[in-house]
C-alpha cells in the first residue's frame, strides 16, 4: 500500500557498478527505504541511460539450507517383557502378557534438535556376528511405534577382511527416544556406544538495517513519543538508556501509518490473523494477572506493538546491557514508549531510541547503455518486480552464478520530514534554500512589497498634481 499524499520528489540515485552481468545485486538499507511511498517498496524502480525500466526480483530472504550435526549418546540397558507377536509392537503397546524379558538399549535424544536420521552403534573390533534387532520409537517411555521391523548389524571378518554394518537408517524420524530391542534368536551384540545424526533446515534472515538515534518529539504521564520512519516495516528497536543501574520494564505502542479500515483495525500488514489472535490473547491473560506490560494504549489510536525489559547494570569492573526489543514489523508513523514500574521523572531526561527493519537486497538486469539509476515511480503505479525464476531463467539447472554488485552513493539523501526523519538528521541538514544572503526570503518579500507600495504612492502624487486644472 501507498501514500497517495503528496510528497517531495526524490530525484535519482546513479549507482556504481562492480563484477561481472548482466545481473547486479543492490543492498537497500533504511535510510534509502524510507524515500519509498508504499510500505512493500512497489514504487522502487531501476532505470538505464534513457529512462527505460530495468526488470528486477528482489532476493531478501535466501532458501532454507539443511544441516546435520551429530551427538554422542549413552546406551542404557533395559530388560523389558518380551512382545509375543509383531503387531503388540507396531500397534504401540509397551508390555505383553509373556514373562519372559528381553534386552534392549535405550537412547535419551530430547536434547538433540532437528529429525533422527541415523544412528551409527560401534561395535567392539573383535566382534564377531549377525545380529538382528527391531528399532523403535517413542516421546514418553510408554507408547512405542515401530521404525523398523527387523535391522542386521553385521561385523564379520575373514582372511584380513571385514564387513561391518553399523549404521540404521532412521529417515527424518520424531522421537523423544530410541529403542533397540534385541530379536528372539540372534545373538546379543557387545554395544559400546551409539552415535545419532539428526538434521534441521535454517532459512538465513537477512541483517537488520538500523536507522539514526530518535529523540522524542513530547513526553507525558509515564510515556514519551517518537517520530519514526513511516512506510518501513519495522522489526526490532533499540532503548538507549540515560543512567546506569536502570531496569525497566517496556511497553511500545504504534499510531499506523495509513489511516483505513484495514490498518485501524489490523495495523501490521505483515502478522496473520491468528498471531493477532494469540497476541490478544497474551495481553488479555497479562491483564487478569495485574501485569500491564501488554495492556494496549488507552489512547485512541494507539496499538499494541512490543515489550520486554531493558538494562544496564554497571557493577565493579562489569557493565552488563539489554536494550533491544522485538516490534511486530508494522508500518507506523509514531512510536510510544511507556515505561512499567519507573519513576515518571524518566521523562525529564528521556532515551534516544533506533529502529530496525530487513535489509532489502535485489537482482536486476542491466542492459543498454549506462548510467544506471535507483529511482521512484508514482505511488499509482503497479509494483514492476519479477519473481527470481522469472528474471533468471533457470537454464540447464545452472540457475543464477554470483552476480556483480551495484552501489548506492554514500550518504544517502536527507529524508523530508514527513517521512520519520530523526532530529539529528534534521539538525544535520543543510540550511533551507529559501534566505537569500543569510536573511529569511520573507523579509525580503516584504522589502519588496513596501518598496512596491511606495512606488505605487509616488506615481500616484505626480499624476493628481499634473492634473490640477487652473483657474480661468
Amino acid at each position: 500500500m501507498c501514500v497517495t499524499a503528496a510528497s517531495q520528489a526524490t530525484p535519482p540515485a546513479t549507482l556504481r557498478l562492480s563484477g561481472e552481468g548482466p545481473y547486479h545485486r543492490l543492498d537497500l538499507p533504511m535510510a534509502w527505504q524510507v524515500l519509498s511511498k508504499c510500505g512493500d517498496l512497489g514504487d522502487l524502480r531501476i532505470v538505464g541511460s534513457a529512462q527505460q525500466s530495468l526488470p528486477y526480483a528482489w532476493m531478501d530472504v535466501p532458501d532454507r539450507v539443511a544441516f546435520e550435526q551429530s551427538s554422542d549418546l549413552p546406551l542404557f540397558r533395559w530388560a523389558g517383557p518380551r512382545a509375543h507377536n509383531r503387531s503388540a509392537t507396531s500397534t504401540g503397546s509397551a508390555s505383553s502378557p509373556s514373562s519372559s524379558t528381553w534386552p534392549a538399549w535405550v537412547l535419551d535424544a530430547r536434547g538433540v534438535d532437528g529429525r533422527l536420521q541415523r544412528l551409527m552403534l560401534h561395535l567392539p573390533s573383535q566382534a564377531q556376528g549377525i545380529y538382528a534387532v527391531a528399532v523403535e520409537g517413542s516421546n514418553d517411555l510408554q507408547h512405542w511405534f515401530t521404525v523398523h521391523d527387523v535391522v542386521q548389524l553385521t561385523s564379520l571378518s575373514h582372511q584380513g577382511q571385514r564387513l561391518q554394518n553399523e549404521v540404521i537408517e532412521l529417515g527424518g524420524v520424531s522421537a523423544r527416544y530410541v529403542r533397540l530391542r534385541l530379536l528372539p534368536g540372534s545373538p546379543e551384540p557387545k554395544l559400546s556406544r551409539a552415535t545419532l545424526v539428526s538434521s534441521q533446515t535454517a532459512q538465513p534472515m537477512p541483517a537488520w538495517s538500523w536507522s539514526g538515534r530518535i529523540s522524542p518529539t513530547g513526553c507525558g504521564a509515564g510515556y514519551c513519543d517518537y517520530t519514526v520512519p513511516a512506510n518501513v516495516p519495522l522489526g526490532r528497536m533499540k532503548v538507549h538508556l540515560v543512567q546506569a543501574n536502570t531496569v525497566w520494564g517496556v511497553t511500545v505502542s504504534g499510531q499506523p501509518s495509513i489511516r483505513d479500515e484495514r490498518s485501524a483495525t489490523h495495523p501490521s500488514q505483515r502478522v496473520d490473523r491468528s498471531l493477532r489472535e494469540r497476541l490478544r490473547t497474551v495481553r488479555e491473560k497479562s491483564r487478569e494477572d495485574g501485569t500491564a506490560s501488554r495492556q494496549q494504549d488507552p489512547h485512541a489510536g494507539w496499538f499494541w506493538v512490543g515489550d520486554g525489559q531493558v538494562h544496564w547494570l554497571q557493577q565493579v569492573g562489569q557493565s552488563s546491557r539489554s536494550d533491544e526489543l522485538m516490534l511486530n514489523h508494522g508500518l507506523y508513523r509514531s512510536l510510544r514508549l511507556s515505561m512499567v514500574g519507573a519513576d515518571e521523572r524518566w521523562t525529564v531526561s528521556p532515551p534516544d531510541i533506533q529502529v530496525a527493519t530487513w535489509m532489502r537486497s535485489l537482482v536486476f538486469l542491466a542492459r543498454g547503455p549506462g548510467p544506471y539509476r535507483l529511482s521512484w515511480a508514482d505511488s499509482k503505479a503497479a509494483p514492476s518486480a519479477l519473481t527470481m525464476a522469472q528474471l533468471v531463467p533457470d537454464t540447464a539447472g545452472r540457475g543464477l552464478a554470483e552476480p556483480g554488485r551495484a552501489f548506492l552513493p554514500d550518504p544517502a539523501p536527507q529524508v523530508p520530514p514527513m517521512t520519520g526523519a530523526t532530529a539529528a538528521q534534521r539538525d544535520k541538514a543543510p540550511p533551507p534554500s529559501d534566505t537569500w544572503g543569510g536573511v529569511p526570503a520573507v523579509w525580503w518579500l516584504w522589502a519588496a512589497l513596501l518598496l512596491g507600495l511606495g512606488l505605487l504612492a509616488y506615481m500616484a502624487r505626480g499624476v493628481l498634481r499634473g492634473s490640477t486644472i487652473a483657474p480661468k
